[in-house]
């Protein structure tokens, strides 16, 4: 059991402030779990994680190049043994997280669909393909960021690119070919 108290400081705990008693409500941990604050009515999360269809399916709001990109990258990590997809819980943006193992921690890409109103987007998650062999050491990092360069995608041309953990690249910037030379150097870190 818990003691929850309503009250935002020492003296509210202790009962009375100016006059007024603070709710203290006690109550088992697992009571008190379900109504965390990812289930309270009014949250920023949906119930559900969104699918990769409802993801897919405002992409295509953003053109046909948009959705190709997108269609290629979900093909791309259904196609991989150690690669799972989970859909985000956001009410805003449907996304998608490309991750290894069991997920938790270890997203390597993110698809938004519509990342703040600003179109589709893939998060490259910098800090997580550089804790994987064989990016894990500081010279590979080097070159690494020096591949991403080399891509010609404007969004990795930056010169921000090394300390940026999480760079938004716009799907349009990931067509002729883009998209395909940016996974291989991912591909490297799976195997």
């Amino acid at each position: 059991y818990r003691r929850l108290n309503r009250g935002a400081d020492d003296r509210q705990k202790r009962g009375s402030v100016d006059g007024y008693r603070r709710s203290i409500t006690i109550m088992p941990d697992s009571v008190r779990s379900r109504i965390s604050a990812r289930n309270r009515p009014g949250s920023m999360r949906r119930s559900a994680p969104w699918t990769v269809e409802e993801v897919l399916e405002q992409v295509a709001w953003a053109g046909e190049d948009a959705k190709a990109v997108a269609m290629a990258l979900v093909g791309w990590a259904a196609g991989h043994e150690g690669i799972g997809i989970k859909g985000g819980r956001g009410l805003a943006d449907r996304a998608l997280t490309m991750y290894t193992g069991s997920g938790r921690g270890k997203g390597v890409l993110s698809l938004y669909a519509a990342e703040n109103g600003g179109g589709p987007m893939l998060e490259l998650r910098i800090e997580q393909i550089c804790s994987m062999p064989p990016y894990d050491h500081d010279e590979a990092r080097i070159q690494l960021m020096d591949d991403f360069r080399t891509l010609g995608i404007p969004r990795l041309d930056a010169e921000d690119i090394p300390t940026a953990t999480r760079p938004n690249i716009p799907l349009g910037q990931l067509t002729t070919g883009r998209l395909e030379r940016l996974l291989t150097l991912v591909d490297r870190c799976l195997i």
